[in-house]
């Protein structure tokens, strides 16, 4: 069963979904324009369920969390702090940290390292830093636009959303999740864009001196899967590469990505 539950961070309700009966802790983080429903294949994995307590977050302006209507307040920086106190209300004694995406980038400006954090899964993985700015790390296509665009039109929505997966119930309630976001949050992607509105997350990451596992899909379409090839944080050395999924791994292939999370999670728990 899974648990809908608000709480109250910096002012504004978050909307948070728990499942589970362990004592150690995976905090789950969506991707831009998108909600806590794409970790339902993982909130409802008995595998899972049995092993941990599972709790996928609605980001601000997201899913059921609270809009917060102004640009200034969807920074990297912002989320992350959002993202640090809703992992404070919960005090695991453990636990591990899953972003997809955007969620990534949330990971990446959280410093200092949080207490008892013991391995990160960045999943679609798009980190920044200079080396490494979105020109060179996201590649969006023709319909671009869309990432960042406050109210596109439903023809270039559509075309953005089915370009990047095949899966036809995948795409809908994509469509449906962007339409739920606040406009603002779109904005302000835009604005972080366009000055360089981030951190070094590669350094950052690293400082938390846990083994972090990259998941890359096989057909991938809207970032640079190779680009973290060499980043020295790598659990087992590699990135790893899931067959028959694009940018949504978790939902496009997810038995192959329970079984690797459900391995990474049982090597990093101590």
């Amino acid at each position: 069963m899974t648990l809908d539950q608000t709480i109250t961070v910096n002012n504004a309700t978050v909307s948070v979904k728990i499942s589970g009966l362990g004592q150690k802790c995976i905090f789950f983080l969506h991707g831009s324009s998108m909600s806590a429903e794409t970790w339902m294949p993982q909130l409802t994995n008995a595998g899972l369920q049995k092993e941990f307590k599972l709790i996928a977050i609605d980001i601000p302006g997201h899913g059921n969390s609270e809009w917060l209507n102004e640009r200034d307040r969807y920074g990297l920086k912002e989320l992350a702090d959002v993202v640090k106190q809703v992992t404070e209300v919960f005090q695991p004694d453990e636990f591990t940290l899953v972003g997809l995406s955007l969620g990534t980038n949330i990971i990446g400006e959280i410093t200092p390292p949080l207490n008892n954090c013991t391995g990160i899964m960045l999943v679609s993985s798009c980190i920044l830093n200079d080396q490494f700015p979105p020109n060179v790390v996201i590649t969006p296509g023709s319909m671009g636009h869309v990432i960042v665009a406050e109210n596109p039109t439903d023809s270039d929505l559509r075309e953005y959303i089915y370009s990047q997966t095949k899966n036809t119930a995948l795409a809908e309630r994509c469509i449906n999740d962007y339409r739920k976001t606040d406009p603002a949050f779109r904005q302000a992607l835009g604005h972080i864009t366009m000055n360089a509105g981030w951190t070094d997350e590669l350094a950052n990451i690293q400082q938390w001196q846990v083994p972090v596992c990259v998941v890359s899909g096989e057909e991938e379409r809207l970032v640079n899967t190779s680009y973290l090839n060499q980043y020295p944080a790598l659990w087992n050395q590699q990135v790893y590469r899931i067959r028959n999924a694009g940018h949504v791994i978790n939902e496009e292939s997810p038995d192959a990505f329970n079984i690797l999370l459900l391995q990474f999670a049982s090597a990093v728990f101590k």
